[in-house]
């Protein structure tokens, strides 16, 4: 035993030359709309040109929308919806191709995942939404089936994104599936309910779209205001139920905002785009503590919409969509301080989008996406002084192809056994109790 782990070891050194980044996204078999679609998910080292396919869902029809990583231990949840329409769960790790689908008890008829965040312990909050009911799930490390959590009220709730704050209390966002009036809502550790938190000026139909937390736990809740056709925008500050509304700059833009991120300094980037005439990127940044947020000048005067954005130790934010003018992948920087946007070239004139941003700690980042018409999927590297990025190869061929969400897990990690020790015996655990049940 004591030789088989000094091996362990030095597989987990080896692989731990560069970060690792998670990917996870759907595909379908054939060309079509009726095609089915299937769960992907692929690993690849940064600085490696290609990526390698994780776990076997050749038996799970069905998408994902999206992943998350808890940073500290490697484990990774991929979570969408199945052929059925009910919600899907599996949890792998940065350092195995082995998947395990997690038990779901009282099944939500018709409904899906849509975000899910862990915490310091290795907890995971999942949020979604079904036809009849709000989902807010508890996942807890090491278990093999979520536990269900209420939310506040009558109504249904759709949740659509939810982040980790200070003190492992879940932040989450959405909107009144009744009502149509957006909703925010905090989870503290341990609790069985969601508290309300109180949004002011909810006058207007919209949703909160993206969350993120900064170093000193204050949430910025970002979406799009239906009613008045503008950008939504708040803050939460730590231990508060009680939200502030961010004055924008040009409220009959017709905005809206899919993602958000927040620097060391507390400075938020929000990306999304404006629809008031031509489909153009659009940009604020919001200072730490200001109650307005200003506009980054549109690079290029491009036609097109901004999808997530992730911001470096640099400070720099790496911004990702889709040019619209020439249907290409649209990557942006902003640089700290800075009032106008710089434009990173596509190194192929294939058409398709960026999806999902992330940024290491030495500043490279990574972009997934789709093509439109390519059996390929769309995964970029960055580097912090490049001009062109760097396609990334993929085992996986199907049609229709997609990232739509990823994570990078730092290489330092790798190095403290005691980070994966437990999810590695946890994986043995799990392949076991199959083999047993196979009777092998």
């Amino acid at each position: 035993m004591k030789k088989f782990f000094q091996i362990l070891v030095f597989f987990f050194i080896a692989r731990g030359e560069a970060d690792i980044v998670a990917l996870g996204g759907s595909g379908q078999t054939g060309e079509g709309s009726n095609a089915p679609s299937y769960p992907l998910a692929e690993t690849f080292n940064i600085g490696q040109s290609s990526a390698v396919a994780v776990g076997n869902f050749a038996n799970v029809q069905g998408s994902l929308n999206g992943i998350a990583l808890d940073s500290y231990r490697g484990t990774v949840l991929y979570f969408g919806i199945d052929a059925n329409n009910n919600p899907l769960l599996f949890r792998g790790s940065v350092v195995s191709s082995h998947i395990t689908r997690i038990s779901i008890p009282h099944l939500p008829e018709g409904g899906e995942f849509n975000s899910a965040a862990f915490d310091s312990n290795g907890n995971a909050i999942l949020v979604g939404d079904s036809n009849n009911q709000s989902i807010l799930f508890r996942l807890p490390f090491g278990a093999s089936q979520v536990v269900g959590l209420t939310v506040p009220g009558a109504d249904p709730i759709t949740l659509l994104s939810v982040a980790m704050g200070a003190g492992n209390t879940a932040i989450m966002g959405g909107v009144n599936a009744n009502s149509s009036v957006p909703v925010a809502y905090i989870l503290p550790e341990g609790a069985s309910s969601a508290i309300s938190v109180t949004l002011p000026n909810l006058t207007s139909s919209g949703q909160i779209n993206s969350i993120a937390v900064g170093p000193d736990g204050t949430a910025i809740l970002a979406g799009v205001d239906n009613t008045h056709t503008q950008a939504l925008i708040y803050r939460l500050p730590h231990s508060s139920t009680v939200a502030e509304a961010i004055s924008i700059p040009d409220p009959a833009d017709g905005g809206q905002l899919n993602g958000v991120a927040i620097d060391s300094n507390g400075t938020a980037i929000l990306v999304g785009a404006t629809f008031s005439r031509d489909t153009l990127p659009l940009i604020y940044r919001l200072p730490s503590n200001s109650s307005s947020a200003s506009i980054i000048a549109n690079a290029g005067d491009l036609v097109g919409i901004f999808n997530a954005v992730a911001i470096g130790p640099n400070g720099v934010a790496v911004l990702g969509g889709t040019d619209d003018t020439n249907s290409l992948p649209l990557i942006w920087r902003v640089a700290s301080g800075a009032t106008t946007a710089t434009s990173a070239q596509m190194p192929n004139a294939t058409a398709g989008r960026i999806i999902s941003v992330a940024v290491n700690s030495q500043n490279i980042a990574v972009l997934g996406g789709a093509y439109d018409d390519a059996t390929l999927l769309a995964i970029f590297t960055l580097g912090p002084i490049d001009t062109v990025a760097t396609p990334i190869g993929s085992s996986i061929s199907l049609h229709q192809e997609g990232i739509v969400a990823l994570a990078i897990y730092e290489s330092d990690g790798l190095y403290d056994i005691r980070r994966l020790r437990a999810c590695y015996y946890l994986q043995q655990t799990e392949s076991l109790v199959k083999l047993s049940a196979s009777g092998l």
